[in-house]
Parts: structure tokens; sequence; C-alpha cells
């Protein structure tokens, strides 16, 4: 049995219905931990593994893209 990601905790098993559109019903099972109630199903597990955009780590990047043009420029 797997433990929580984030205490180590006890997982449960749990299904959760999903509308979609007006007609549609999506059954999605995930786990959840009984200690601190952290959720994780298919579409979360995916999100934590993408980079995530932030405002300030995109100023950062262009500050460096511009840091190198202008040494570029110099050379």
């Amino acid at each position: 049995m797997k433990a929580c990601t984030r205490c180590g905790g006890f997982l449960m098993i749990e299904n959760w219905l999903n509308r979609v559109g007006d007609l549609k019903q999506k059954n999605i099972q995930g786990t959840r931990c009984v200690n601190c109630g952290s959720i994780d199903d298919p579409v979360i597990l995916v999100n934590r593994r993408q980079p995530h955009y932030t405002p300030v780590a995109e100023k950062a990047r262009h500050r460096e893209r511009q840091n190198q043009a202008s040494l570029q420029v110099k050379a």
C-alpha cells in the first residue's frame, strides 16, 4: 500500500463523479490521506509534473535573456 507523499499517512481510494457537460458523467478514481487530507487524482498528478508559470519566474527568465543578448552584442 502506498503512503501519502506529504505526511506518510494512510491513503484511502476514493471515487468522484465529474460531470462533463449536461449529460456526460465521468468517474474519477484517486486517493485521499486520512491524516492530512491530501488528495491525488490523475489530473493533479499530471499538473504536479509540469513546470509552473509564475510572473516572478518569467521576469527572471526575461532578465536572463536580456543579459545574454547584451553580452553577445558586446562580444
